[in-house]
């Protein structure tokens, strides 16, 4: 199994809109060239298969395009966003990263070589024999140093290759996130909307999903329990959105109940 699924989507449904990023819209076209591009980048900084690579972003369309590059170059990939700012040297050194994609709020790339070390443990080394993709995700590290899971990332993108309804969703959840990410792979596999955004408020969430008429909001009761304080979902209509899902904590029987009043 391997990524090719989702370049098919990307080539099949060229004109179809993929993502929409600061109100922007591309399509599966431009996401696809854009994928292309990223994988000439890799090249030329001579980054090859097994090599441990971070990306430092959010989902922006280039951010989304490096991913996708260094999966289908079965390098081993570590996602960070600006809120790791704080521990990023730690979290470098933990994942043993030996070089490192930057994505600013503009979409412009940067790069740099961080470490020249082959960084060959156990989890790594088992990766690199089945010849895949890896995914290294962190804990918060709010009880003390942060700890890496490292996933085989083929196994995370394999249930993907299943069809399911094609829907435009809001990816809430982080850059750096498991949940995040499976919101992305869902909706690009089957050829849904990506809508992007790095102002989670519950303001612009309800703004959002009025103005691009989002159907699916991947959340957490954390948020869910801000809008329902915030009371911001007076001010916008949200008659598109269909499904809410959430996870990372507990919700409260008496949250749910208020959702479904609103």
């Amino acid at each position: 199994m391997n990524i090719d699924f989702i370049f098919d989507v990307m080539t099949e449904n060229k004109k179809k809109e993929a993502l929409i990023w600061k109100d922007e819209s591309f399509s599966y076209e431009l996401l696809n060239q854009f994928t292309n591009k990223c994988l000439k980048l890799l090249e030329l900084n001579q980054i090859v298969k097994e090599m441990t690579v971070a990306i430092k972003g959010d989902f922006s369309p280039y951010s989304i395009a490096l991913m996708l590059a260094l999966i289908k170059k079965s390098c081993i990939i570590v996602p960070i966003t600006n809120i790791a700012n704080k521990n990023e040297e730690e979290l470098l050194k933990i994942a043993q990263v030996h070089y490192i994609y930057e994505v600013d709020e503009d979409d412009n790339i940067t790069s740099k070589s961080v470490s020249q070390n082959p960084g060959d443990n156990d989890y790594y080394k088992t990766i690199r024999e089945r010849g895949h993709a890896g995914l290294v995700l962190f804990t918060s590290g709010t009880s003390g140093e942060p700890k890496a899971t490292v996933h085989d990332f083929f196994a995370v993108l394999q249930k993907f290759k299943t069809k399911r309804k094609n829907l435009r969703a809001l990816n809430f959840l982080l850059f750096d996130h498991l949940g995040g990410l499976n919101t992305m792979f869902h909706i690009l596999s089957n050829s849904g909307v990506v809508i992007a955004t790095n102002i989670r408020s519950p303001d612009n969430v309800c703004k959002l999903i009025n103005q691009h008429k989002i159907e699916l909001l991947p959340t957490s009761p954390t948020f869910l329990n801000l809008l329902l304080l915030s009371r911001s979902y007076l001010d916008h209509n949200l008659d598109s959105l269909k499904i809410i899902s959430y996870g990372t904590e507990p919700l409260r029987e008496s949250t749910l109940k208020r959702l479904k009043e609103v």
